[in-house]
């Protein structure tokens, strides 16, 4: 029998008949209270806690710039004045751009934090109990 393939109404009734009364994503041998399960629950409090970080340090930075919130680049005035070597009023003063590099910078490392709370939620909810139980999370 010759399949008209522009007619994708077969695939719904096959799809229907693979995954009624079924979860596709999580077969019936994960447990949320396996160690794999406590496993999965702790690197998803981690993806929050990395997003908010993440969030948050964008907040921060968009409202007071780096540099203009405790009046230091990264920890004090006194590690960064160690860092680089001079006071960060002098810095400043010699090299104005600098704020704003550190303020980009600061930018991306949090964009990247959220980016990875993201990803790693994603891996850790959907993909590491589907994966684990040898199924793909398509229906076949």
């Amino acid at each position: 029998m010759e399949r008209n393939y522009a007619d994708l109404s077969h695939l719904r009734i096959v799809l229907r008949q693979h995954t009624f009364g079924k979860n596709v994503f999580m077969k019936p041998g994960f447990s949320w209270t396996s160690p794999l399960g406590i496993s999965s629950a702790l690197f998803i409090a981690m993806a929050v806690i990395y997003f908010l970080i993440g969030v948050l340090g964008i907040i921060i930075t968009a409202r007071y710039g780096s540099g203009n919130f405790s009046g230091s680049y990264f920890l004090s005035r006194h590690a960064d004045e160690k860092f680089f070597g001079k006071p960060i009023a002098q810095i400043n003063r010699e090299t104005p751009h600098f704020g704003k590099y550190i303020t980009m910078m600061m930018f991306a490392f949090c964009s990247f934090m959220v980016a990875m709370g993201i990803l790693q939620f994603g891996v850790a909810r959907y993909a590491l109990p589907v994966a684990t139980n040898g199924h793909s999370g398509i229906p076949s």
